[in-house]
């Protein structure tokens, strides 16, 4: 391997030792590279001259990104997990035993095995730059920081807010890290590597408590964090808020506290790192690491995916920085705020002046939301809000490189709305919907330039669902496709690019699994509240009767009633949905649907049985109870079959984007996987049998595949499947 640390010395004593990984966009920790470092720290010792290192990298943006994902993907057991940790606590406690001043010079991505390396000096230095960020990211992973940041972190920052860090997961950028103390000075980029040379004299000559004084927490939570009795709460209640946002399902912030709290409470240090290493050791191996692992793969991918087949050279990407968006609902309000959040100029357009102030009202309120979270100034508030400009005419959309339209579901509506626009915009301008479940393609056929539309679905709340269904149509041109994912990634969100099909991929696979709820409900299979909690325990965000709740009954109705016509009987609506959008019933937004959601907590419609009753007289059924594991396969496996009917379609290239938009898009609990690498841990062939069993007892609508029955037959699973396709494409 081409060495990949550089040494340069400064006014004789003060070495540089510059990290710069050959053949590789960002510097990461791997077994040859920690070899190399273990190596250098012993050579430097010898440095006489040296009263103080700086390591800093020369890759713009990047300081060092972590861990070697890989090396950690094919760790096997605990003792070899073990091993691992212990080797990289190893080679940072040399850095913290160096004879000299140690200062790490942070500019760009400073995370997992990177800040790890960073609290080994004895001083941070970062940059203000936009893509400078610090953390340990280490439990979205399933594990826990396995190089002593379990350790040290708590000793710089405190241990509330080292709880806080490193139990979620979430990163500081620079002006955060210099405030909680993680940092110890904040520079400009260019100026980085003079201010640690600055604070290098300025403890050489005035001594580090000017720093010190910084670290640690502050407040009465100093006391409460000395006091070892009353440490205990602190850790209490950090285990009560992981199981709060956790239910259990993810181990590893529970472990990462016991590592922290063995290092609170040690006589001797040394202990605490052989607990923290055995913790990590038993989290690599285990079925959720790998689980998460392989979704940060997905996500990974998915930054540089063109949307095209596997292989396929992009064209270049139309950058879009004028953006119209048509219809100021909620919904486009939304979309409106999001493109001026991320400085995109926006022409917000409705019909009604009324709508217009509604759009605006709900930009500015997620805006004003920042304001108050102190994510924002005040003036970058009044700049974003200036870049979103309302219009009731058309007069200023020749400029714009785009136009979202966002109108109301009706396929004439928004036929007669792209004709309007295409009139008023430039024939290179890109032109895409919003819809959740309106055929591109038809639309498309409104258009005299079909090859420049395509979709581009949201999902509410626009800002916070990461997720974005970018649909070509059979006239979608590659370039557009192209520039629509591209555009997505500016925009902060996850794409995922999906062929035009009735309800593309999200609602397809969603709507089985809620209406197989009501199904059995109406049946008298199970209690909605039992429905809902099976599959809460599974590890989704809710169940399909509170997320109906959520989505509208009217809109989930009207969206199950398309599939049922497009697809066949096997989306055919269940009755007890017809019946309670037709008692008024439209669920959160009305107050009250399968729940009543007056109060801070939904609980069950107590007028729900009486229309459970009628409805069941009116279809001449006798409520009869089922065994739990069959209402629960009922409501999950129809989704994987749809999976399944999406890749033999080709409405998804491969199992992969799949996964990627059930875990963004629905909640699909990550530490599954996704729901086809949930359907291969269960064995494809299992579940083709499990199906025939359904469908003999409860009707054909739950008919494997021809797809499923393919893997069965070839005893495969949908990954392995996807790597020998991957593999032929490659040849």
């Amino acid at each position: 391997m081409d060495k990949a640390f550089f040494v340069e010395s400064i006014g004789g004593d003060i070495g540089v030792i510059y990290f710069d990984l050959p053949h590789e966009k960002i510097n990461k920790l791997s077994t040859p590279v920690m070899d190399e470092l273990s190596q250098l720290l012993d050579d430097i010792r010898k440095q006489s001259a040296w009263k103080a290192v700086i390591f800093a990298s020369r890759k713009p943006g990047i300081f060092i990104a972590g861990a070697d994902i890989k090396e950690i993907e094919d760790v096997s057991d605990a003792e070899q997990g073990y091993r691992l940790a212990c080797r990289g606590q190893a080679v940072f406690q040399k850095v913290a035993d160096l004879p000299y001043l140690t200062v790490a010079a942070i500019d760009g991505a400073c995370l997992g095995g990177g800040l790890e390396f960073a609290l080994a000096c004895r001083f941070r230095v970062v940059s203000d730059h936009e893509k400078t960020s610090l953390g340990l990211p280490e439990t979205k992973l399933g594990i826990i920081p396995g190089f002593g940041g379990t350790q040290r972190l708590p000793k710089v920052v405190g241990l509330p807010k080292a709880l806080e860090m490193i139990t979620s997961g979430s990163t500081v950028d620079g002006p955060k890290a210099y405030k909680i103390g993680l940092a110890d000075e904040m520079a400009h980029s260019a100026n980085l590597l003079d201010k640690a040379v600055q604070l290098v004299r300025h403890v050489q000559k005035f001594g580090s408590k000017k720093y010190l004084r910084r670290r640690g927490t502050r407040g009465p939570l100093k006391w409460l964090e000395r006091t070892p009795g009353l440490r205990e709460i602190m850790f209490s209640q950090a285990r009560k808020a992981v199981l709060k946002l956790s239910k259990g399902q993810y181990p590893a912030p529970l472990k990462a506290i016991v590592a922290i709290q063995a290092g609170a409470n040690a006589i001797f240090p040394a202990r605490a790192y052989e607990k923290e290493a055995r913790i990590i050791g038993e989290l690599i191996p285990s079925p959720i690491c790998k689980n998460l692992i392989h979704l940060f793969y997905l996500t990974e991918a998915a930054k540089k995916d063109n949307g095209l087949a596997l292989g396929t050279l992009a064209p270049p990407a139309k950058p879009l920085q004028r953006v119209g968006v048509l219809g100021a609902g909620v919904m486009g309000g939304g979309i409106a705020w999001l493109l001026a959040h991320k400085d995109v100029f926006v022409q917000l357009k409705d019909i009604q002046e009324k709508a217009l102030q509604t759009g605006l009202a709900h930009a500015a309120d997620l805006f004003e939301k920042r304001l108050k979270q102190r994510r924002m100034t005040a003036d970058a508030f009044k700049r974003a809000m200036l870049r979103i400009r309302a219009t009731l005419d058309y007069n200023a959309f020749h400029s714009l490189d785009a136009v979202i339209e966002a109108v109301v579901e009706d396929m004439k509506i928004k036929k007669a709305v792209l004709r309007d626009v295409e009139k008023s915009v430039s024939p290179q301008a890109i032109i895409a919907s919003n819809t959740s479940s309106l055929s591109i393609s038809e639309m498309a056929s409104a258009l005299r330039f079909p090859e420049r539309f395509g979709g581009f679905h949201f999902f509410n709340p626009v800002h916070r669902m990461p997720l974005i269904e970018v649909i070509y149509g059979k006239q979608t041109s590659p370039e557009t496709l192209v520039a629509l994912m591209d555009f997505a990634r500016k925009l902060g969100k996850t794409p995922v690019p999906v062929k035009d099909g009735p309800g593309f991929l999200v609602n397809r696979l969603l709507v089985p699994y809620m209406n197989e709820a009501a199904l059995i409900l109406q049946e008298g299979g199970a209690e909605a509240a039992a429905l809902d909690e099976m599959v809460a325990e599974f590890g989704m965000p809710m169940g399909p009767l509170t997320l109906i709740d959520e989505i509208g009954i009217d809109v989930g109705y009207k969206v199950i009633d398309i599939l049922y016509h497009q697809l066949g009987e096997r989306m055919k609506p269940a009755q007890l949905v017809f019946d309670v959008y037709s008692a008024g019933w439209l669920g959160k937004k009305s107050g009250q649907g399968f729940y009543v959601n007056h109060g801070s907590r939904p609980t069950l419609n107590q007028g729900l049985e009486a229309l459970i009753e009628k409805t069941r007289l009116a279809l001449n059924l006798k409520p009869k109870r089922i065994p739990s594991e069959d209402a629960f396969d009922r409501m999950i496996l129809p989704m994987i079959n749809e999976g399944a009917r999406c890749l033999e379609e080709g409405i998804v290239r491969h199992a992969g984007d799949a996964d990627l938009a059930m875990v963004f898009g629905t909640g699909f609990p990550a530490f599954r996987g996704g729901l086809l690498r949930y359907a291969d841990s269960r064995g494809v062939a299992a579940l083709v049998d499990r199906l025939h069993y359904l469908r003999q007892n409860y009707g054909d609508r739950f008919r494997p595949c021809a797809y499923l029955e393919r893997l069965k037959t070839e005893n495969k699973g949908f990954y392995e499947l996807a790597k020998e396709r991957a593999h032929a494409s490659a040849v």
